[in-house]
């Protein structure tokens, strides 16, 4: 156990560090437009095409990408952009999950715009959920 702020206790997280490489790719997707969400799933996906780790991390209006179906301003371009033989959301999104991308996503983000984490899709692999409550609020 880690004794925080105020002498609150929490299970000390694993080392995210261990078994890690040099190199790779970490994407922050905050915004909630098609446009941004697709050209993070098309650059982890390359990534992850020439053996390097890719990283998503998903917050704010980005979270709206990984809800079924996702909430994106743009997502009309999805099917025009199949029309022309561009990978589509979902070509991208299960390419970016069969060759290993990791998935993350903000608690805080989740709470801020008050997506329940049960509306987010079930087929990608996301880590447990952070412990919430008295620990994550100010001490008073």
């Amino acid at each position: 156990l880690v004794r925080g702020a105020c002498g609150r206790e929490a299970a000390r997280l694993p080392n995210l560090r261990s078994g890690m490489s040099e190199g790779g790719l970490s994407i922050i997707v905050r915004s909630g437009t098609y446009e941004d969400a697709h050209y993070a799933l098309a650059m982890a996906s390359a990534a992850l095409a020439v053996n390097q780790r890719a990283v998503l991390f998903f917050t704010m209006g980005g979270l709206r990408a990984l809800m079924a179906p996702p909430a994106l301003d743009g997502w009309e371009r999805d099917a025009l952009n199949r029309q022309r033989g561009v990978g589509d959301f979902e070509t991208l999104l299960q390419a970016c999950i069969e060759l290993g991308a990791r998935f993350i996503v903000c608690e805080m983000g989740l709470r801020s715009l008050a997506i329940d984490r049960a509306a987010l899709r079930a087929d990608i692999p996301l880590p447990p959920e952070f412990p919430s409550g008295p620990a994550l609020s100010s001490c008073r």
